[in-house]
C-alpha cells in the first residue's frame, strides 16, 4: 500500500492522525508517510491541525461549499466588463 492509501484509509475511522502513530500501527516508516501526508496538504486533501515541535498533527480537509452570490438583477458579482453583464442579464431573461 502506498502512504496514501493507508492514510485514506485511517481517516474513514479517525478525524486526524500524526505520521508517528500511523506509522506505530501500520509498521511502514514515519518518513514515507510524513511525506506522502505533505504532498496531500499540498493538494489540499489534508490539513494540518496542529504543530508540536516535530510532532504534525493533520486532518481530512473539510470542504465549505457557498452559495453563488448574486445581483438583485440576476447576475453574478464583479462583472467588470459592461457587455458581460449585459450578456448575463439577456441570458437570464431567455432563461426564465
Amino acid at each position: 500500500m502506498t502512504g496514501k492509501e493507508i492514510i485514506l484509509e485511517y481517516l474513514k475511522t479517525h478525524e486526524q492522525f500524526s505520521p508517528h502513530e500511523l506509522a506505530l500501527i501500520t509498521g511502514i516508516p514515519n518518513n514515507r508517510i510524513a511525506q506522502a501526508a505533505r504532498h496531500m496538504v499540498k493538494q489540499g486533501h489534508l490539513s494540518v491541525v496542529e504543530r508540536k515541535w516535530k510532532t504534525v498533527i493533520y486532518a481530512k480537509r473539510k470542504v465549505k461549499k457557498e452559495p453563488i452570490k448574486r445581483n438583485p438583477d440576476g447576475t453574478g458579482w464583479g462583472c467588470a466588463n459592461p457587455m458581460t453583464a449585459f450578456i448575463n442579464r439577456a441570458l437570464m431573461e431567455v432563461r426564465q
